[in-house]
């Protein structure tokens, strides 16, 4: 039954985008309480569009929408025609274009990216002055590549420039910029000093707060053919920067609020700039003003106790590598929390294999990332991974449900037949194989209640954060009835059917009882379960010394009756833990 209802949840999930490769997973997520998420293509929109560009010399506004190459420059505060003329910008374009992966293409009247989207907007950039990527990679081939990595944060590339060779670089402005020993200014390479350094990375820092994300760009130019192990980002002319905005999605906001109600805290780590983040992060509700940031190289001078401290009160966390991922996991398990983490990286896959949930991103994630998870999204978005919560929630809800009513009912079911013999030993007159024969058929009919329990926990779950213990703390208190209608008449089974009836209306509650003075979204329909009360629990009126026994005495009938819907307003205390031990609850 639990495998039909964690399938059943499978399927739903998968119409909402999130496709569960581990079948448990399912239920685990309906105890999640934090969800770390990436920020690019998880809370934004993951189109990036190039706003500005600011050289030595000039600052540059680009207005256009998406990848289309049509769009307008403004240059120091006028309409600039021809903007590659200008030795700068031609420098800085021409490094954006060749070192660069992706590909633009139009399809239906649509232009769409082929490759990383933040690549895909500086292509963007270059056609909008009028500069075809193609043709500039035919003139400039490549003939070594410096890859991108999580640690270094940047990339470069050596093009042949005739019979000479170029090495173009672009990544992080700061890391970038501490590579650098001079700048372009016009036509001449000049010196870079202290407080130029430093105004670069003020600009950096206003556009980072404005929420926009700021590549840096770079170029040497080698006196012979590079050697593949040397060390070629030294020495760099600074180029300038490059700015580009990446949108929150709509549905983010709504979605973290969600969550927030649902008592799931959100958490944002990304490897962007930390202002770019806080803005980000502010926007869609996952900090407020005022709340602190933590930046990776600020993360590797911490103590255990520090991270320990931060994990509990810090929600964004930015320029992070893979392994701040997975200590931040394991710093929010060993506090007791249930965490989901979303990754697309290879060197993702320790952190996504460390969470309670690991999320692989369906468009942009590896296919290690992809093995590594628990879940994928197809739609990589964040607001799915609330709604395959919600669908956790509701078959969390659901198994509690029918576990404590098969539980329930079937364990009454076992101890009465269990005491049968001592009950037919104080009734001689009654043929001994005639109360059998009358009991098993309730007892054929109490293991094959399956049905009922699946009807029982069928509806759906609140938005609350579901308890994760005491499952069957109650069920000791449970069977009253049952053993008080057992001892004081031979028709055991009407008291069965009455408890079950009224068990049946319980489970769906999720509490102590009808008492409860906290209001639940979904509140008991009090006629439902009893309508669904199958006629083999109730008794069969026959007569004479075999088939009906002693009739029914009265003061039997009203314990059983007025027993049985006791339960439904008696919650009892919870045990201490060591009680729970001895029980094995």
């Amino acid at each position: 039954m639990i495998t039909v209802t964690l399938a059943l949840g499978t399927r739903r999930m998968a119409r909402r985008k999130a496709l569960i490769r581990n079948l448990p997973a399912v239920e685990t997520l309906g105890s999640v309480t934090t969800i770390c998420s990436d920020k690019t293509g998880t809370l934004t929109q993951n189109k990036m569009v190039v706003q500005g560009l600011q050289t030595a010399s000039h600052r540059v506004t680009i207005f256009g929408e998406g990848y289309a190459p049509q769009g307008t420059w403004e240059m120091d505060g006028a309409i600039a025609s021809h903007p590659a003329n200008h030795p700068e910008i031609w420098e800085l374009l021409r490094t954006a274009v060749l070192c660069n992966d992706a590909q633009l293409q139009e399809e239906a009247g649509t232009w769409k990216v082929l490759g990383d989207p933040t690549e895909g907007a500086l292509l963007a950039l270059a056609t909008r002055a009028d500069l075809q990527p193609a043709d500039l990679r035919a003139k400039f081939p490549r003939q070594t590549e410096v890859g991108f990595t999580s640690e270094r944060k940047r990339m470069s590339v050596v093009c042949a420039e005739g019979d000479r060779w170029v090495l173009h670089t672009k990544g992080s402005p700061e890391l970038v910029l501490a590579c650098c020993e001079s700048r372009l200014c016009g036509t001449d390479v000049v010196p870079l000093t202290p407080p130029q350094r430093q105004a670069i990375l003020q600009s950096n820092d206003d556009l980072a707060a404005k929420g926009i994300r700021v590549l840096g760009l770079a170029q040497r130019r080698l006196r012979a053919e590079p050697e593949p192990t040397a060390d070629l980002e030294e020495d760099l002319v600074w180029l300038g920067l490059i700015g580009m905005r990446d949108a929150p999605r709509p549905e983010a906001a709504r979605a973290i609020a969600t969550c927030r109600r649902a008592g799931i805290r959100p958490m944002m780590i990304t490897g962007d700039h930390p202002l770019t983040a806080q803005a980000i992060a502010l926007d869609l509700g996952i900090c407020q003003p005022g709340d602190r940031v933590i930046a990776g190289p600020e993360l590797q001078t911490f103590t255990e106790a520090e991270w320990l401290e931060a994990v509990r009160t810090v929600n964004v966390y930015a320029r992070v590598s893979p392994e701040h991922k997975l200590r931040i996991v394991r710093a929010l398990q060993r506090q007791g929390e249930f965490v989901a983490m979303t990754g697309d990286g290879v060197n993702d896959a320790p952190a996504l294999k460390q969470a309670n949930i690991g999320i692989a991103m369906g468009i942009t994630g590896t296919d290690v990332a992809k093995e590594a998870s628990d879940m994928v999204l197809l739609d990589d978005n964040f607001a799915t991974i609330v709604a395959a919560a919600e669908e956790g929630r509701s078959v969390y809800t659901n198994i509690r449900r029918f576990i404590k009513y098969i539980l329930g009912s079937n364990l009454g079911e076992v101890l009465t037949v269990a005491a049968a013999p001592l009950r037919i030993a104080q009734c001689p007159p009654h043929p001994p194989p005639n109360f059998v024969d009358e009991f098993g058929d309730r007892w054929s009919a109490g293991p094959r209640t399956g049905d009922r329990a699946q009807r029982t926990g069928g509806d759906g779950a609140p938005a609350l954060p579901p308890p994760r213990k005491h499952l069957c703390r109650r069920l000791g208190s449970v069977h009253g009835a049952d053993w008080v209608g057992f001892w004081w008449f031979d028709r055991c089974p009407n008291g069965l059917g009455v408890s079950e009836s009224h068990r049946h209306l319980e489970c769906p509650l999720d509490h102590g009882g009808l008492y409860d003075p906290v209001p639940r979204p979904n509140g008991p329909r009090p006629g439902r379960p009893l309508r669904q009360t199958p006629d083999r629990y109730q008794s069969r009126q026959q007569s004479g010394p075999v088939g009906g026994g002693i009739p029914h005495h009265p003061a039997a009938i009203g314990v059983v009756v007025c027993a049985a819907p006791a339960k439904l307003f008696w919650h009892p205390p919870p045990l201490d833990r060591r009680t729970r031990r001895l029980l094995w609850l």
